[in-house]
């Protein structure tokens, strides 16, 4: 049975008829930043020797980086020289003669807990590019393997991001 008489919602920010529903709280709600989840971004190209090439990825949902894993088997052959999204670079500074060697994003540091080393960089929009510029440092073709673990962040239907504080005093107040 539906009501005639419309209600607030502080979710929606309208005047909705009860019931109605709320997609974005129907979705499971995060109570804590370490239980939003995390979405995997893949880089694989195989470069030609002493040559630097931007390998992109175009995430579908709006994210941030925060780890950057190459994987070991070939770490030492590559450098990194950049770090970009869209067009904005987010290293200090570069040279083609060098960069920071691949090896220093290995899975996990021996004996340690895994560090988020690319936190701090701004959120990915969807459609736009992640790019890595990436020397192949030896005499021979190798391919370069890596991932860039990143947490998606929320949006609710007007494109806003989601502010978890506000999200749980909604969810209260309409008992979900």
């Amino acid at each position: 049975m539906r009501s005639t008489q419309k209600q607030w919602c502080p979710v929606c920010r309208f005047n909705q008829y009860p019931p109605h529903f709320h997609p974005e709280i129907a979705a499971p709600s995060y109570k804590t930043d370490a239980d939003r989840g995390v979405t995997f971004l893949n880089f694989r190209e195989r470069i030609a020797a002493e040559t630097i090439v931007f390998i992109a990825v175009q995430p579908q949902i709006l994210c941030r980086p925060r780890r950057l894993v190459v994987s070991p088997a070939k770490a030492a052959a590559f450098e990194l020289l950049d770090v970009r999204i869209g067009i904005e670079s987010h290293l200090g500074a570069w040279s083609c003669d060098g960069g920071v060697g691949c090896d220093a994003f290995p899975p996990i540091p021996k004996g340690r807990e895994p560090i988020d080393n690319l936190a701090g960089l701004p959120a990915i929009m969807p459609g736009q590019n992640l790019l890595l510029m990436i020397k192949n440092a030896t005499d021979r073709v190798e391919t370069f393997r890596a991932i860039v673990y990143a947490e998606p962040i929320r949006m609710d239907h007007r494109g806003r991001r989601f502010d978890l504080v506000e999200l749980h005093q909604a969810e209260q107040e309409l008992g979900i």
